[in-house]
């Protein structure tokens, strides 16, 4: 129910890198034009990073204004650091999350940031979209594949010839559909 319907909405959206960005702006768009939709975004990982261009700049530059600023990446991209950085953005994603209360989270692949950003929605007892769940991209973690969508309502897979949907196995079928490039 939106605020033409007697409630307003806050959707928040997590980017952590250019690889997403550029998918999720169509949506931004849609979420900022929306009556009764307030839109929160959340900014992570490479964005923030030295190492790879602190891309954060370009979102502000394109307009966007950043909710929340959360520190995923480690020193390196080491096994081991990658955990640490996730742990610490299942941290940093709490907080945001505790302090800006979306009703929704949204997220886009597989990334270790986007677990972390699902982690944390999740004993806050904040819904969950994932798109594009359960792709795989060359040099992946594929392990992790599938954490986001599992806890998802609702999940996007991107195409038939994503490997799987772990929401609808594991929850009855349900909670997964094919719905192509989100916006498109």
């Amino acid at each position: 129910m939106l605020e033409s319907e007697g409630m307003a909405r806050t959707i928040g959206v997590v980017t952590v890198a250019r690889s997403d960005y550029g998918h999720l702006v169509p949506l931004l768009e849609a979420l900022r034009d929306t009556p009764g939709i307030t839109l929160q975004l959340y900014v992570a990982g490479a964005h923030l990073s030295p190492r790879f261009g602190e891309t954060v700049s370009a979102i502000e530059a394109d307009g966007w204004p950043v909710s929340a600023r959360v520190e995923t990446t480690g020193a390196s991209d080491a096994a081991v650091e990658v955990a640490a950085g996730t742990g610490a953005g299942v941290v940093g994603f709490a907080r945001a999350f505790a302090a800006g209360r979306p009703d929704l989270v949204v997220l886009l692949g597989d990334r270790a940031e986007m677990l972390a950003a699902a982690v944390a929605a999740l004993p806050l007892a904040i819904p969950v979209a994932h798109l594009h769940g359960g792709e795989v991209t060359e040099g992946a973690i594929d392990e992790q594949r599938g954490g986001c969508t599992a806890w998802a309502r609702p999940g996007s897979i991107s195409s038939r010839g994503a490997p799987r949907c772990p929401a609808r196995s594991s929850r009855g079928g349900s909670g997964c559909r094919c719905a192509g490039r989100p916006c498109s």
